[in-house]
């Protein structure tokens, strides 16, 4: 879809973010994030561009390198992520991650709160279009740029 169209899909559960990977592949670069939960959960997701990269809850302007910025709000997440245990006692991944350069710059994953975790991903300003799949065994987000 285009980067400028939002899209959604509902989850449900209390899963956790435990890795962030970036893939090259020809003609798009793809974001994976792997996911840990009890059976039958499935996260769900929220994705916006944005115009500059900025923290959800303060509204604080965060460093992520860029020329664009896809926001990616991940649902059906357990709260009191800090980088290190969440609520449901999972170690839960946050931080950045620097891509290549040439789609996606930078990945950014943010503590989880409200049920939500927040990814920003830093984009080359040469990137239109976006796909994000929720896929199962094992639980991941997938988001492609190109």
């Amino acid at each position: 879809m285009p980067l400028e169209q939002a899209g959604e899909r509902p989850g449900s559960g209390s899963s956790s973010i435990t890795a962030a990977r970036l893939g090259e592949h020809e003609g798009y670069e793809r974001v994976v994030l792997d996911l840990e939960g009890a059976p039958g959960q499935v996260a769900g997701w929220y994705a916006t561009a944005v115009p500059q990269p900025v923290q959800d809850a303060s509204g604080e302007l965060l460093d992520v390198k860029g020329g664009r910025f896809l926001n990616l709000n991940v649902t059906g997440i357990a709260n009191g992520s800090d980088g290190g245990v969440d609520s449901a006692g999972r170690a839960a991944f946050t931080g950045t991650i620097d891509g290549s350069g040439d789609l996606v710059d930078q990945i950014y994953v943010g503590g989880a709160w409200e049920g939500q975790a927040q990814v920003l991903l830093g984009l080359d300003e040469s990137v239109s279009e976006y796909r994000v799949l929720a896929l199962s065994d094992p639980q991941r987000i997938v988001v492609d740029v190109r």
